[in-house]
């Protein structure tokens, strides 16, 4: 699998791609990586939506290469595309990405609080890999 040299992401903050590399270890690959065959020699498949996925795969199966989590990678896999719908699809995959905001978070919280039999707080906080600061606390309130 390789990177589009045409992706609209051009930055990849290492320590982004570790908080995402760390819940990958501990869940798995939630959404496959949307993949395209590449007609051209050499290159098998190219990301065409999940490179920031594809990189934290990569990075966590270089720092925990015995984690069943980065074994294999899921992939949606598309014939080759039209250049503007590839673009087009990269572009909407990167836009429509948000941030939750405080109530989400906190919501999505108190679910998994409840799913896991209602264990302290700071206990979901670690098994999620939240840090538990004064910001999440302070939305748990």
């Amino acid at each position: 699998i390789q990177a589009d040299p045409f992706q609209p992401r051009r930055s990849f903050p290492r320590g982004e791609l570790l908080g995402l590399a760390a819940s990958i270890g501990r869940v798995g690959l939630i959404e496959p990586l949307v993949v395209e065959e590449n007609a051209g020699p050499g290159k098998k498949y190219i990301v065409v939506a999940g490179e920031r996925r594809h990189r934290a795969f990569l990075l966590g199966r270089s720092l925990w290469p015995d984690n069943l989590h980065f074994r294999e990678v899921r992939c949606l896999v598309y014939p080759p595309l039209p250049a503007g719908v590839r673009a087009a699809f990269q572009l909407e995959e990167n836009l429509r990405r948000a941030d939750l905001d405080p109530y989400e978070v906190a919501a999505g919280l108190y679910r998994a609080r409840q799913a896991l039999k209602r264990p302290a707080w700071e206990d979901v906080l670690v098994l999620l890999g939240i840090s538990p600061g004064k910001g999440v606390m302070k939305w748990l309130r």
